[in-house]
């Protein structure tokens, strides 16, 4: 259009219509002979084409002559922005959602699925939850065993990172309080005052977002199904065969704690070490709370539960516990404090010498013979369930053998400590 309002300038093709590729090849006819046009823009360039950028519209070629000019640089802060814009998008993605805000509601008894959002890392070194480490600190025990503590052990400094207001008591308790392990115990046990909602989200939160546990479940409590606690059951992958997936149990007391407490830090020697501290018992407290759990006909659990090796856990404990320092005093005010609150929980009325009178009985029942007498020739009652569960309680010990004459000597180390406490009381 020479001396046109439109001179010097080049009409796109039109969009459609018989002139279309007419106007393309045209166009195309500048590129070196290439007579080709890119069907997509990601399509790879010939070798050879001298236009290296994206094309973005048609503009007149210097000298003349028709073709395709590569487009205008884009400005600098444009660049910045698109690249701020798409990090802030990246890094929200990767984030991950506040621990205990579920993402969707909890169902007791309905395996929770981790979501696709991030993930906690462990809180102990990748290293712990290898089979080497298993087998090297298994002791006289199995090495699956091993791994239940270790992810027993993981959950309680995960629980202590969220910020959850609780103690850690119980028998793995005694890992990070005594400071070298003495026996396994696949139980986390825990006393916390928040509602049970938030303690269900925490849990929950925790088992979907950290990668070493896939799911979990809510148990209903069989032993005393009255008591205020919630009990969960944390699954992880183990990295020996099973044909099932091997679990963590965690039982929390929906009760303040009626002992005071020490902060220490979740490790226990070589075995397990995270950056966190949690709030346990003291010696004295735990001796006294462990001390009530022994008798069955009292505050212990009651026979026929199934629970035989259990008992000789808590014996075995009581002794251990007593052989450390501890403060009668303290011992004997956490007595009282805990009988309280057993008698108000399970809507009893024992006195403390009734349940020291129980206790007694229980472990004087197996000192009368040298050697265990035979399961069959025995009846229901406290020495029947000794007996029976006196192999199981011994392949939970760490790196000691024990064998019967070391248990008759626990049992006499908790009477030694009995007729402590009568006398201090007398």
């Amino acid at each position: 259009m020479p001396g046109g309002a439109g001179a010097g300038r080049l009409r796109p093709p039109p969009r459609s219509g018989p002139h279309r590729a007419d106007g393309l090849r045209r166009c195309c006819a500048g590129l070196g002979g290439q007579g080709r046009r890119r069907a997509h823009p990601r399509e790879p360039r010939r070798a050879g084409r001298r236009l290296r950028v994206p094309v973005r519209r048609l503009r007149p070629r210097p000298g003349g002559g028709h073709g395709l000019l590569p487009r205008p640089p884009r400005p600098r802060a444009a660049l910045d922005r698109r690249r701020a814009l798409r990090a802030r998008r990246v890094r929200s993605a990767r984030r991950p959602a506040p621990l205990g805000r579920p993402s969707r509601p909890f169902l007791p008894g309905i395996p929770l699925l981790r979501p696709p959002g991030g993930r906690l890392t462990t809180r102990a070194d990748p290293s712990t939850f290898t089979r080497e480490h298993y087998e090297a600190h298994r002791g006289v025990a199995s090495p699956r065993l091993c791994e239940l503590v270790v992810h027993s052990l993981e959950v309680i400094a995960q629980l202590s990172h969220a910020g959850l207001a609780f103690r850690f008591k119980g028998g793995n308790s005694q890992l990070i309080l005594l400071h070298e392990p003495r026996r396994f115990s696949i139980d986390a046990d825990i006393v916390t005052t928040v509602p049970r909602e938030e303690l269900v989200a925490a849990v929950e939160s925790l088992a979907a977002r950290c990668e070493r546990f896939h799911r979990c479940e809510v148990r209903p409590h069989k032993t005393k199904p009255w008591l205020p606690m919630v009990s969960f059951k944390l699954y992880f992958s183990s990295v020996f065969p099973e044909e099932e997936d091997p679990f963590v149990m965690l039982d929390a007391v929906l009760e303040p704690p009626p002992y005071p407490g020490v902060r220490v830090p979740v490790r226990c020697g070589s075995l397990y070490a995270a950056p966190d501290s949690v709030e346990a018992p003291t010696v004295s407290g735990l001796l006294a709370d462990k001390l009530l759990c022994i008798g069955p006909s009292t505050l212990g659990i009651p026979l026929g539960k199934g629970k035989d090796a259990h008992r000789l856990k808590h014996v075995f404990d009581v002794a251990t516990l007593s052989r450390f320092d501890y403060d009668l005093e303290r011992t004997l005010d956490a007595l009282r404090a805990c009988m309280r609150q057993e008698n108000r929980i399970q809507k009893s009325e024992w006195s403390l010498a009734q349940v020291l009178e129980d206790t007694r009985t229980f472990c004087s029942a197996p000192l009368e013979f040298p050697e265990p007498p035979p399961l069959d020739a025995l009846e229901p009652g406290y020495l029947q369930e000794i007996v029976r569960g006196f192999p199981d309680f011994r392949s939970v010990l760490f790196s000691e053998s024990y064998p019967w004459e070391r248990f008759l000597e626990d049992c006499r180390q908790v009477l030694r400590l009995l007729e402590r406490i009568e006398r201090t009381q007398a």
